[in-house]
């Protein structure tokens, strides 16, 4: 087609495309030959009647005269795993802290035991095992069958299971008839637990001789109440038989030969009470080891 042709159809066209079509062509030509500053811009601009007042991408490039990744760069001024990394400062693991510093229950699968008030001891429980402790008398809580089967070497473990749950049974009633004898004495106020009072006639009772002085017996009082403190494991100000099944177990262990035999001494229980004496947090630690081995075991 002739050059008439095209003319014509370019004047047919709208202003503004004729305009933009120039501009293209500009840009173009402008582009292939390397040149696209703002002198070679300019004259076109003017000639093509578009006035040079607003210029976006030279005025207001944001690539050049704001980057936020060059000024505000996260990784080049302040790394959080470089600061603050908890592997670089402190390589070596936390290992996990027992609440009870003598470790009865290191596990986080094991639980504390759930200690709550066990109530009342029962009318009908008999109180001969209890006095013979009060008394000071050796003691012997668990059946002779029982002792034979401990003494075995060659005990199956459902024969140890076995020993287990009888030996909770055996100082449940120990504990029974302990509460039982001293409530229902002279002494006690026939409630079914142990209140301070009680204890502290019982501790005295136990330690005092026949040459102790008022000042004395003072002093054993007020070291009766730091047992009794160590031994009221729901703080209730008062005792009840699992608490104090805690106890005997502690003192069933406190013999020569440091083992659960199922026979109380009189010295193993002034032993254990100098033990809660003499070191109270470590005592309280036992105790509460021997609550849960006795009520709160996991079958």
């Amino acid at each position: 087609m002739s050059s008439e042709y095209w003319k014509g159809v370019l004047n047919r066209l709208p202003d503004f495309f004729q305009k933009t079509s120039a501009m293209c062509l500009g840009a173009s030509i402008m582009t292939s030959s390397g040149c696209c500053h703002r002198h070679s811009i300019f004259p076109m601009a003017m000639t093509m009647g578009m006035p040079y007042t607003y210029m976006p991408f030279s005025q207001y490039t944001p690539y050049q005269q704001y980057s936020p990744y060059s000024q505000y760069s996260p990784y080049q001024q302040y790394s959080p795993y470089q600061q603050y990394s908890p592997y670089m400062t402190n390589p070596t693991y936390p290992q996990y802290t027992s609440p009870y510093p003598s470790a009865p229950y290191p596990s986080m699968y094991q639980q504390p035991p759930q200690i709550q008030d066990a109530g009342a001891v029962e009318e009908t429980q008999s109180n001969s095992l209890g006095r013979n402790i009060v008394n000071g008398e050796d003691t012997q809580f668990v059946s002779n069958n029982w002792q034979t089967l401990d003494k075995s070497t060659t005990k199956t473990p459902q024969q140890n299971y076995q020993l287990v749950g009888k030996y909770t049974d055996f100082v449940s009633n120990l504990a029974k008839s302990f509460v039982t004898y001293i409530d229902k004495s002279n002494i006690g106020n026939k409630d079914g637990y142990l209140s301070k009072e009680e204890f502290q006639a019982y501790y005295v009772i136990q330690k005092k001789t026949n040459e102790s002085q008022e000042a004395e017996i003072e002093a054993l009082k007020t070291e009766a109440n730091k047992v009794f403190a160590s031994l009221d494991q729901t703080k209730e100000g008062k005792l009840d038989w699992k608490e104090a099944a805690a106890f005997f177990s502690m003192a069933d262990a406190a013999g020569a030969t440091n083992q659960y035999d199922g026979t109380i001494k009189k010295e193993d229980t002034l032993k254990a009470m100098k033990n809660i004496v003499d070191n109270s947090t470590a005592a309280q630690n036992k105790l509460r080891e021997n609550y849960g081995n006795l009520f709160n075991r996991r079958v």
